[in-house]
């Protein structure tokens, strides 16, 4: 199985599973599309490097999280959000055993059993997860909630570009530190 030092969440990636090397460390198996294979970084080091790669940091990704949503237990994170990249963890994220998920990878997904939940992802994956069937639609349901809230912010204050017809001039006063400000014409 090929094994990598360093490796980026992408949107092809749909699940992080921990896993535990000959040598007994603790790695990542990754999910990419049809290919899966190992990196070498705990599941949470591979979200939490991901996640700065994008330009934020984990602790300020789960803070959002829990502003959005209130103050939930193991929050989603957004990976990315102009990738769409929002995923959750099935357990405690401090815990080894803890799997993510990305929300856009899951089609579906069932009770197979009192405490084991089936979920069946993009690709031809699937994964019986040990977790109530009510514990796991919580979980998504937040992350999609999240998703949905984090989109609906950006359109709300998205911006673009137009042409002022009318504004003003802000001019630096050079004899002290304020400014001259003049409104401007409006265009013909």
């Amino acid at each position: 199985m090929e094994v990598k030092k360093q490796y980026i969440i992408k949107r092809e990636t749909g699940m992080i599973l921990p896993h535990y090397s000959e040598n007994g460390c603790l790695y990542s198996r990754v999910f990419e599309g049809t290919e899966s294979f190992l990196v070498e970084k705990k599941p949470l080091e591979l979200i939490d490097f991901s996640t700065a790669y994008y330009g934020h940091c984990l602790k300020g990704a789960l803070a959002a999280a829990r502003k959005a949503l209130g103050n939930i237990d193991m929050p989603p994170v957004k990976i990315s959000g102009i990738l769409g990249m929002y995923w959750f963890p099935c357990s405690s994220p401090k815990k080894n055993d803890c799997v993510w998920l990305n929300i856009e990878h899951i089609i579906d997904f069932e009770a197979v059993g009192r405490r084991t939940v089936k979920v069946t992802m993009k690709h031809g994956h699937s994964i019986e997860l040990e977790m109530s069937f009510r514990r796991f639609i919580r979980k998504y349901h937040h992350a999609l909630s999240y998703k949905s809230i984090m989109e609906q912010r950006a359109k709300e204050n998205g911006s673009l570009l137009l042409l002022a017809e009318e504004g003003f001039q802000v001019v630096k006063d050079p004899s002290t530190i304020h400014y001259k400000i003049k409104k401007n014409r409006k265009r013909k």
